[in-house]
Formats: C-alpha cells, sequence, structure tokens
C-alpha cells in the first residue's frame, strides 16, 4: 500500500509510544485505517498499557459511536489478554487434544487436515477472544501470510457470523452493515457481508437492517437474492408486490421468493415431531345460529329406494315358499 500523509502520521506516532492527544481522536484513527497501518495506530495505543483502560472502558461503554466502542473494546482486550491473543496465533494445532488421529497419513494441499475445523471453532469458543475475533472479521487483523495454518484462521469470519451471541453478534451485523452500505451499486459489495447481513435481518439479530433490503429491490438478479432473503415477512412482500408493478424482473423475484416463504411455512406445519403434543382449546369452538348449517327438505312424492323394494321382494318370497311347504306337509298328513 502507497504511504500517505495518514500513514506518515501513524508511523511517527508509533515510534513515539502513542499519541498525547484526546483517546477518541486516537480511536478515530482506528476507523479510517487498515493493514499495517490500523496495526501500527493500534499498537501505539495498547502500548500505553493499563494506565488508560479506564478511559478505553469509559468509551466502550458508550452507545454514541458503535465503532469508537468497538475498536476501544479491541484495545482493552489487547491489554488485558494480550498472552492469550499471542497463544491463539502462535498455537501448534497437531497437538490439540483429540486431533492426534487427524494429522496421520497424507494431508491435503492446504496442509490443514479435514476435520480439524470443529476443534478449532471449540478453542475459539474456550478462549473467547471475541473482539479479536471482530478485529479479524472487520478486516482489520494482519496475519502472517506465510503461517502453516493462515486458512484456519481465515475461517474466523464465518465462525463469528455462525457462533457469535448477543451483543458481539450485533456488533457483527453494524461491520457487515457498514461494507453493504458504503457499497451502494451492490456489485462491489463484498457478497460474503451481504449474505451475512442477510443472515442477520433474517435472524432478528439486527431488524433495522430490514430497511437497506426494501430500498435496493432493483439491484441487479444475482444480488436480488441476498436482498430478499433479508425479508422474511409474507405481508412486506405481497405489499411490496403491489409497490414495484413497474417492474416485471423485481415482481418475478418478489413471486418468486413469496413462494418459497409460503413453502417455508407450509413444511413448519406438516413437519411436526411424533409423540408432541397437541395443546388443547381453552374452550371447543363453537357455532352461532346463524353458522350451522341447515340440512334441504326433499320435495315433491318420495320414491322407494332401490334397497326398500328389495328387502319386500324378499320378504314376500319367503312367505310364499313357507306357506306353500306348510300347505305340503297336511296334505301328506290327511291322505288315507
Amino acid at each position: 500500500m502507497r504511504m500517505g500523509t495518514i500513514s506518515w502520521i501513524v508511523f511517527f506516532v508509533a515510534l513515539s509510544g502513542g499519541l498525547a492527544g484526546n483517546m477518541a481522536d486516537d480511536l478515530f484513527l482506528l476507523k479510517e485505517l487498515n493493514g499495517t497501518e490500523y496495526a501500527l495506530q493500534r499498537d501505539a495505543i495498547t502500548q500505553r498499557g493499563p494506565s488508560i483502560l479506564s478511559d478505553l472502558d469509559n468509551i466502550a461503554s458508550n452507545d454514541s459511536d458503535w465503532e469508537l466502542s468497538l475498536y476501544a473494546s479491541i484495545c482493552s482486550e489487547r491489554i488485558r489478554r494480550s498472552k492469550d491473543i499471542d497463544a491463539l496465533l502462535n498455537y501448534d494445532w497437531k497437538h490439540l487434544p483429540g486431533t492426534e488421529s487427524l494429522w496421520e497419513g497424507p494431508l491435503p494441499l492446504t496442509g490443514i487436515p479435514d476435520g480439524l475445523e470443529p476443534f478449532f471453532r471449540q478453542k475459539l469458543l474456550h478462549d473467547s477472544l471475541w473482539y479479536f475475533y471482530l478485529e479479524i472479521y472487520a478486516g482489520k487483523q494482519v496475519t502472517d501470510p506465510w503461517s502453516n495454518y493462515r486458512l484456519l484462521y481465515e475461517t474466523i469470519p464465518n465462525f463469528v457470523v455462525d457462533c457469535s451471541q448477543g451483543n458481539i453478534r450485533q456488533i457483527a451485523a453494524q461491520i457487515a452493515e457498514k461494507d453493504v452500505l458504503n457499497k451502494t451499486d451492490g456489485d462491489s459489495c463484498s457478497s460474503e457481508y451481504l449474505n451475512a447481513f442477510s443472515d442477520f435481518v433474517e435472524d432478528g439479530t439486527y431488524p433495522q437492517g430490514q430497511q437497506y433490503f426494501l430500498s435496493h429491490l432493483r439491484l441487479n438478479g444475482h444480488l436480488r437474492t441476498w436482498v430478499l432473503k433479508g425479508i422474511s415477512d409474507m405481508t412486506v412482500i405481497e405489499a411490496l408486490v403491489s409497490q414495484y408493478s413497474d417492474d416485471p424482473l423485481v415482481q418475478i423475484a418478489l413471486n418468486q421468493h413469496l413462494q418459497s416463504l409460503r413453502s417455508v411455512n407450509a413444511h413448519a406445519l406438516t413437519s411436526i415431531p411424533k409423540n408432541t403434543p397437541i395443546p388443547l382449546l381453552a374452550s371447543p369452538p363453537t357455532e352461532t345460529p346463524s353458522e350451522i348449517p341447515v340440512p334441504e327438505v326433499p320435495t315433491g312424492p318420495v320414491e322407494d329406494s332401490p334397497r326398500s323394494s328389495f328387502s319386500v321382494t324378499k320378504i314376500a318370497v319367503i312367505v310364499t315358499v313357507l306357506a306353500g311347504t306348510a300347505f305340503l306337509l297336511l296334505k301328506r298328513r290327511h291322505r288315507p
């Protein structure tokens, strides 16, 4: 990256052990920097040591600027847990308990055995260095490109999306939103961030992000799928069908998405596990007198049904046969 004015400022800041100015101003630079420049400015702050923790904690607890709060938390975690972060980055994954058998035999070209990632995630959850993970998710962390396990660490953004909760997940959603909003043309937007952002909106982590999706339905086709994924309310989709009646491509996408939502809801209703107790109604449903169906009364002559005619004929035949048999018996008894 070409060294500009900010680069030289950060370089001298790092040499001097950090800016002597306001802490918020120092953190503000982290919002604008990336790569080596970012790392220099971050280290210039953290090298001041525990004496600045109270200032960092005060800024981290301020909700008025989520990015300043994030970078204050990142620096605070690095001061408090720098040894843990270094240990994670330098961990020998060949000695991770339970993975010994994975390293036996030939390895893939990546040098990382199949099946290692679940153990890697367990280690990440155990260490709970969530602001370090967010730093990587935001694309700020500089990692050694020659590390044998670089590809393993590059799965941390997916780990954040899949496993984060609470406030950490809220911040991850805001990181994704920033990338999406800064690239309004759609084509240059990172598909990973856009897909994650739609996940955050869809699962209720960041419902306020739905406004972005509502205002970007005219994106090109391959991005519209992600845009629609962030809208899961069928009533909203139905309203949008009328709103975008002038755009046949959007209409097609909306109707397809509406159909998929209906299919998902129908599947949810028909996929109740066996032996699931069915809740009883508080009171049985009743019909008002006007709702009770009244049977129609037939008019005109009533005709014998084939069944009733058959029964009468059968009885008549039986009676005739019995009478004839009795007559023959009496005639034999009185014969001389």
